[in-house]
C-alpha cells in the first residue's frame, strides 16, 4: 500500500538500521509494500548494514549513488523509484525518523477522511515531528502565521514579529500544550521531507527536488511548489514521527539559530543553510522595502552575535553566504568542502 523513501549518507548505520527495522516490522505487514533507501555514498560500514537488511527482507531496495548528491539529489532519485511502483501512497522519511505506533495507519485514515470531505481533491499530508519545535507549536494550537516566517522575511527575521516575540518571551506558557493538541489537520505553506505523505499518482504532477540546493531548504522549496500545482499541504497532529538524531538546527531557545551559525563545526553546513534560506525566501519576497529593513535587522543581530562569540572568520563566511544567496549564486566558494 505504501512505498517509503529515505536517504542516508556518511556513517549513519545505526540510525538507518533502526528506521528500516522499525518500518519493516510495521503491522499489518501489507501496509509497507516497498522501502527504498538511497545510499548517498555512505561509509563502508553503512553499506554493509544495508546489504544485510536487504537480504533479510525483499521489500527493501537499496539504491547506491556513486557520490553524495545531498538530500535534494537523494530524494529526487528515491521519489522517481517510488513513482514506478504500484503502491497507493508514497511516504518520505529522513534516515532518523521513526514513526510512532499506529502513525502510518492514522496517516492513511487521515487521508481518507480529508478525501471524503472534498472528493477528487488533491492534497499531501505531513506527519508531526514532535521534536521539531515549529511543528510542535502548530500541533499545540499556535496559529500557523505565528510559526512560519512572514513574506519578505530575511533569514526568518521580520521586524513586525518583534512585539509578539517580546510578549511571548515575557509571558511564556510553561505548559507543554498537550491538553490543547489540535485534532484536525491544519494547512501549512511548506514542510520537510520527513513525514511527507501523498498519493503516488500525485508525483507526476509535482516538480522533483531542485538538486542545486544540495541540502538545506531543498525540502521547503520542493513542498512550497505544491501550491502552484493546486496541491495543499496539511500537518496531521495525530500522526507522530520521532527523531532519533537531533538536527543541528533544531534549537528551541530564542536566538539559538544565531548561536549555531558561530558554534557549529562545519563551515559547509553553515554556508549552505544561510545561502539556501536566502535563495528560498526570495520566492516569498513581496515588499522590497520591508525586505531591506529585515535584512538590516538580521545583519545587526549577526554582527552582535559575532562580537559575543569572537568569531570574525565565521562572520565573514556568513556574510558571503547571504551575499551569494541574494545574487542567486549556486556555486560553493573555494576552500569549503562539502
Amino acid at each position: 500500500m505504501i512505498s517509503v523513501v529515505t536517504v542516508t549518507y556518511g556513517d549513519r548505520a545505526h540510525h538507518i538500521a533502526t528506521v528500516v527495522r522499525n518500518l519493516l516490522a510495521t503491522e499489518p505487514s501489507s501496509l509497507i509494500a516497498r522501502l527504498f533507501v538511497v545510499d548517498n555514498a555512505s561509509s563502508q560500514r553503512t553499506q554493509e548494514v544495508l546489504k544485510q537488511l536487504a537480504r533479510e527482507d525483499s521489500r527493501l531496495t537499496v539504491i547506491p549513488l556513486a557520490t553524495n548528491e545531498g538530500s535534494a539529489g537523494g530524494f529526487a532519485t528515491g521519489i522517481r523509484a517510488a513513482s514506478e511502483t504500484q503502491s497507493d501512497f508514497v511516504l518520505l522519511l529522513d534516515d532518523d525518523n521513526v514513526p510512532c505506533p499506529s502513525a502510518l495507519e492514522e496517516l492513511v485514515e487521515a487521508h481518507r477522511r480529508l478525501g471524503e470531505r472534498a472528493p477528487g481533491s488533491r492534497f499531501a499530508l505531513l506527519c508531526t515531528r514532535w521534536d521539531q519545535h515549529y511543528q510542535r507549536r502548530i500541533a499545540m494550537g499556535e496559529p500557523v502565521e505565528h510559526v512560519y516566517p512572514r513574506t519578505s522575511s530575511y533569514c526568518g527575521f521580520h521586524v513586525l514579529d518583534l512585539p509578539r516575540r517580546l510578549r511571548d518571551r515575557l509571558f511564556k506558557d510553561k505548559t507543554d500544550g498537550r491538553d490543547r493538541l489540535r485534532i484536525e489537520p491544519v494547512q501549512v505553506p511548506y514542510g520537510p521531507y520527513g513525514g511527507l505523505f501523498m498519493r503516488r499518482d500525485l508525483i507526476a504532477e509535482v516538480e522533483r527536488p531542485d538538486r542545486r540546493y544540495f541540502t538545506y531548504a531543498d525540502d521547503f522549496d520542493f513542498t512550497y511548489k505544491f501550491a502552484s500545482r493546486g496541491i495543499p499541504l496539511f500537518l496531521v497532529p495525530a500522526c507522530r514521527l520521532r527523531d532519533i538524531d537531533t538536527s543541528w538546527s533544531n534549537y528551541e531557545q530564542q536566538g539559538s539559530a544565531l548561536r549555531s551559525i558561530f558554534l557549529h563545526p562545519s563551515d559547509a553546513r553553515v554556508f549552505l543553510s544561510l545561502r539556501n534560506q536566502i535563495l528560498f525566501e526570495k520566492q516569498l519576497e513581496k515588499n522590497p522595502i520591508l525586505y531591506a529593513i529585515n535584512r538590516f535587522g538580521f545583519v545587526i543581530l549577526l554582527l552582535a552575535a559575532a562580537a559575543r562569540y569572537a568569531k570574525p572568520s565565521r562572520l565573514m563566511l556568513a556574510l558571503r553566504a547571504l551575499y551569494r544567496g541574494e545574487k542567486g549564486s549556486w556555486h560553493m566558494p573555494e576552500g569549503i568542502a562539502l
